[in-house]
């Protein structure tokens, strides 16, 4: 993955995310909610000064919990 930061004219900064490397579409479905979930996670961060990470191994996407 590739992460580009961007300042906007207008104030602020755009994050651009570019994965690459992923084999077909249903590769693509599995890593998109991964994805959100980090933006989600950023966003948290940034906006409220927020850790939304559970930080607890058994309880992971995988065991059907969203993981932030």
């Amino acid at each position: 993955a590739t992460f580009t930061l961007t300042p906007c004219p207008e104030g602020g900064t755009d994050l651009n995310i570019t994965e690459t490397g992923i084999p077909n579409d249903q590769h693509f479905l599995h890593n998109y909610p991964g994805w959100v979930e980090v933006l989600l996670v950023l966003k948290a961060a940034v906006d409220f000064e927020v850790d939304l990470r559970n930080k607890n191994p058994n309880k992971t996407w995988d065991q059907d919990f969203v993981d932030i």
